[in-house]
């Protein structure tokens, strides 16, 4: 007989001076969207004629520039990253239908984290610091970054190197919490409350929500930034950029770990994707936080994370493409427990193995309805995944040149500090 050990196993455990980009650049193609174009027609003409585009997005990137040099498999670097972007702009119809965006500390790790991965960017002399942001920066605008949500890793940038990147390097920061009072990066022009872009043919509007923990409110403090709680301005931000055209709202966050995350998307509505830094994990498969669908990848770019959407209603929730594949998968693994469960005689043990079939086949019923209501179409799908930056993916050129400079003044400089980079291991996922 099968142990109800293993059987509950088996169904509870399945799955156990600004310089200006160049003409054509992706930088430029990235333009405030200035009209509104209505979406007419029935539902399956509508379905037919899907506008798409991509997302590419990153979080706490913590400004690591190179892959980790571990011993079985070396993730991430900044130049197989632009590899990534630049695969993703020739299969695209048009390079403009690619959107990508970061969702915080990109510059830096978050200071004095005791939760935050390792990271050898955290020690570097001031000159150093320096050198690696702008490293960071002229990549990240040469992939075609259309904004950043500016993290606690971030502010820890002395205030005046920080407002340089955004004047001189063509960065775009997307803070609708934080704002700036005085000199400091919060007074730049490249400092925004939220982005109304064009991805393709489809307005796109960004905002950025940032729940600073006490220990960050110096770095606040120093850079003349002042912030607003991040529940108090989301839900007008959302629907001012609705009001404005968007097709398409997305949420950069960094308000805590998962749970915190979680709760706060629940008292927000009317965004179509969030991106999460801060959570500690990774979600592959993303995860629906009522109609907001939450991703989030491996810290330190060693993961970049690809969507792929299809938008044929905006205002409506998105159904993931793969959801229905999933299901079936777990729908097919039950009935298979189901039939096994079956075929074996009760025996002394007859009551539980009778109260287990029961609860299995509750669970059977609801997951082939659950099937069935996927079977409908959506107008608006995606397709999500999670590129691991790994050895297959060659270094984009104009990138891997500049990490090459970057590492050959830290080594000049710290002779310690490259053996260092290239031994940071590669964090776990952490726990939902």
């Amino acid at each position: 007989m099968l142990s109800v050990s293993l059987f509950l196993c088996g169904l509870l455990g399945w799955g156990c001076g600004r310089r200006r980009a160049p003409p054509g650049s992706p930088v430029e193609r990235f333009q405030p969207a200035s009209q509104t174009t209505a979406i007419n027609g029935t539902r399956d003409e509508v379905f037919r004629t899907a506008a798409r585009f991509t997302l590419l997005f990153t979080a706490d990137v913590s400004g690591e520039t190179e892959p980790c040099g571990c011993a079985v498999e070396p993730l991430g670097g900044l130049a197989r990253q632009a590899a990534v972007v630049a695969r993703a702009r020739a299969q695209a119809s048009q390079a403009s239908a690619v959107l990508y965006l970061d969702a915080g500390n990109l510059f830096g790790p978050v200071p004095d984290s005791d939760s935050a991965p390792s990271s050898p960017a955290r020690s570097l002399s001031r000159r150093l610091t320096r050198q690696r942001a702008q490293t960071v920066a002229s990549a990240t605008v040469h992939m075609g970054l259309a904004g950043f949500l500016p993290g606690p890793g971030d502010w820890s940038l002395e205030p005046r190197i920080f407002r340089d990147l955004l004047e001189h390097e063509g960065l775009m920061a997307v803070a609708s919490n934080v704002s700036g009072q005085g000199p400091g990066p919060g007074s730049s022009s490249s400092w925004k409350p939220d982005l109304l872009l064009t991805a393709g043919t489809i307005r796109v509007g960004v905002l950025g929500l940032v729940q600073p923990r006490p220990r960050d409110l110096m770095q606040l403090k120093r850079g003349n930034l002042t912030f607003d709680p991040p529940e108090r301005v989301a839900n007008e931000r959302v629907a001012s950029l609705r009001a404005r055209g968007a097709a398409v709202v997305i949420a950069l966050v960094d308000v805590g770990k998962l749970p915190a995350t979680r709760a706060f998307l629940r008292g927000v509505h009317g965004v179509d994707f969030a991106i999460a830094a801060g959570t500690g994990t990774r979600l592959d498969p993303p995860e629906q936080v009522g109609d907001t669908v939450l991703l989030a990848a491996m810290p330190l770019g060693r993961e970049m994370g690809w969507v792929d959407l299809e938008v044929g209603a905006p205002g409506e929730p998105f159904a993931d493409r793969r959801s229905r594949e999933r299901l079936a998968a777990r729908l097919s693994d039950h009935e298979k427990q189901q039939r096994d469960l079956e075929a074996e005689p009760v025996g002394a043990e007859g009551r539980q193995v009778n109260h287990h079939r029961a609860a299995l086949a509750r669970i059977v019923a609801e997951e082939r309805a659950a099937l069935s209501r996927r079977a409908e179409p959506h107008a608006n799908t995606f397709d999500a995944k999670l590129i691991a930056l790994d050895p297959s993916w060659a270094d984009e050129p104009f990138v891997a040149d500049l990490v090459a400079r970057l590492s050959a003044a830290t080594s000049a400089n710290h002779p310690s500090r490259r053996a260092q980079t290239m031994s940071s291991p590669v964090p776990a996922p952490g726990p939902k």
